[in-house]
């Protein structure tokens, strides 16, 4: 990922799911927008805009991921990885 994520030249985010962490999506934003929203439920979304979330779903925190960052989503959150 992190190759990959360098020797592209375009804008780059990317979700990665492991067998050994089933219980996470890590999130690593480059320079595209990546967002995360968290519902009133502890459900937990990853998107490019903020327009993708579902209208139909109360959220209670909409952030904006900073740039050259990788994130841990999992149930009712998300913290910054130690993984680049």
């Amino acid at each position: 990922m992190s190759r990959a994520n360098t020797e592209l030249p375009r804008e780059v985010a990317g979700l990665v799911i492991c067998q050994e962490y089933s219980d996470k999506i890590y999130v690593t934003r480059v320079n595209y927008e990546m967002m995360i929203g968290i519902t009133d439920y502890g459900d937990t979304y990853p998107a490019t805009t903020e327009i993708a979330f579902p209208e139909d779903v109360k959220f209670r925190l909409i952030e904006a991921l900073p740039p050259v960052s990788t994130v841990e989503v999992f149930d009712n959150g998300y913290r910054f990885s130690e993984y680049r």
